[in-house]
């Protein structure tokens, strides 16, 4: 974590995987906000989610060859964006069932690709999925606080998807800096 790139790039994934990590814990409080709204809707929601994740995560190694790592999970984070943003305003059971494409596209590229994308940045591979896994369990520690935010007074647990919003975002912008420090890195070094 010395090295700029890798710190850049460790907390571009903790941001984007605690988001994961506070939706999946939040969806049944979320459900259960709603006035009137079952919490089957939250295992609905979920099992569409986990479904939908398998055959977006099977053509993720042929699309990579085609589009790039890089490329894919910025279309995911923007999947990521437009379902937290979804749920901020979704009234309807259905609109948080159907916004699971968008989840499933985001989780499955995030954490589908992450170890790609720590493997172009950290040349040593113990080192970059060790360091991508623990950024899977710093960001279930971050879900925490974020989860936390549903306890607040006005959107109840839509506040937890309105602060995903913005941290995916922030995650994006992460994953630039580190990429552009790795190419000025790489630059200097066959320079």
């Amino acid at each position: 974590l010395r090295q700029p790139r890798v710190l850049m790039l460790s907390l571009a994934f903790l941001a984007l995987l605690g988001t994961v990590s506070a939706s999946v814990a939040t969806v049944s409080l979320y459900v259960t906000d709603r006035p009137g709204t079952n919490v089957i809707w939250a295992g609905v929601a979920l099992a569409t989610c986990a479904g939908l994740e398998i055959p977006v995560l099977l053509s993720l190694g042929r699309l990579s060859q085609r589009f790039g790592a890089s490329l894919l999970l910025l279309v995911g984070a923007l999947c990521g964006v437009g379902y937290y943003s979804l749920l901020v305003v979704a009234a309807s059971p259905v609109v948080l069932v159907a916004g699971q494409l968008l989840n499933a596209v985001f989780i499955a590229t995030v954490s589908g690709l992450g170890l790609t994308i720590f493997q172009e940045v950290v040349p040593w591979p113990g080192l970059a999925s060790g360091l991508f896994m623990n950024t899977q369990r710093l960001g279930a520690v971050l879900a925490g606080p974020i989860v936390a935010l549903g306890a607040l007074p006005g959107l109840g647990y839509a506040w937890v998807y309105a602060v995903c919003a913005p941290l995916v975002v922030l995650g994006v912008l992460l994953l630039a800096w580190a990429r552009r420090l790795s190419r000025r890195a790489l630059a200097s070094r066959l320079a």
